[in-house]
């Protein structure tokens, strides 16, 4: 038995995101491009993580964290604003 948590927060593509994001297609695409799919998840996606889980397919996986996101946990977050100066380099 595997014990699985699934949680759609703004990697899914609800219709709570869709009418956050609107027609701002400036707003969606600086959450899109974290994406290395370059889109929003669907439901289903995670859905079929699960059954997957449950499946007799995963009876060797065991104290893993399956995180179905798109790879945005991996992805870093881009600042909006003119960029920031670079930290001193002390180390020449």
């Amino acid at each position: 038995t595997q014990p699985a948590c699934p949680m759609a927060d703004i990697t899914d593509s609800t219709p709570l995101l869709q009418d956050w994001l609107g027609d701002d297609a400036a707003k969606r695409h600086r959450r899109e491009i974290h994406f290395p799919t370059g889109r929003f998840g669907e439901a289903v996606e995670q859905a079929q993580a699960v059954l997957w889980l449950a499946s007799d397919e995963s009876s060797f996986v065991n104290a893993h964290e399956m995180v179905v996101d798109g790879g945005m946990t991996k992805a870093y977050v881009t600042p909006e604003g003119p960029p920031t100066a670079a930290p001193p380099n002390f180390a020449r």
